[in-house]
């Protein structure tokens, strides 16, 4: 991979995208749009939010997501039993 390429790669790695089904609303448009807007407004603080780890991924300063609590099949099944 050549080094513009590279640099091009980097900086979409941050990226996401927004999905609308047939149960959205007008109001999670609206949502959507506020959200993005503030996201443009704020930049420089979103993105002090954040840093890049030693593997070149972007990891937010204090969230962690813990997958294996989070999907985890055995606490589904305990909920649903519950």
């Amino acid at each position: 991979m050549d080094e513009e390429t590279e640099k091009i790669f980097h900086l979409k790695q941050g990226m996401v995208r927004a999905s609308f089904a047939m149960y959205s609303t007008l109001n999670d448009a609206f949502a959507l749009i506020n959200a993005l807007n503030d996201i443009v407004k704020r930049k420089n603080y979103y993105q002090s939010l954040y840093h890049v780890d030693e593997s070149g991924n972007y990891r937010h300063n204090t969230f962690r997501f813990h997958h294996k609590t989070e999907f985890s099949i055995q606490a589904c099944l305990s909920e649903l039993i519950t």
